[in-house]
């Protein structure tokens, strides 16, 4: 069975320190913006921003021993950053 309690975190607490504070990751949240134009029946233009606000994921060290220290499936967007896209499409 795996124990997923504070208590055998295998995040590095102080001597003095409270093992069940340790488990807090602070709130993520970030956001999307999507624009399109459709110039006509075949053409349209569109641009991405992900995650708008540069926002970082937060540190959970006691994540996973092979990711860098974050929650990699729930923070993606956290540790690639701001990203931009855009393109155009065409329907014949």
């Amino acid at each position: 069975m795996i124990d997923l309690s504070c208590e055998n975190t295998l995040a590095p607490v102080p001597s003095d320190g409270d093992k069940a504070k340790q488990c807090y990751v602070r709130p993520f949240i970030y956001v999307d913006l999507n624009a399109g134009v459709q110039v006509n029946d075949q053409f349209r233009f569109f641009f991405n921003v992900q995650n708008l606000t540069d926002a970082r994921a937060p540190l959970a060290s006691g994540a996973y021993a092979s990711n860098p220290n974050y929650l990699s499936s729930w923070h993606y967007a956290g540790l690639v950053g701001r990203n931009f896209s855009a393109g155009a499409s065409f329907n014949f």
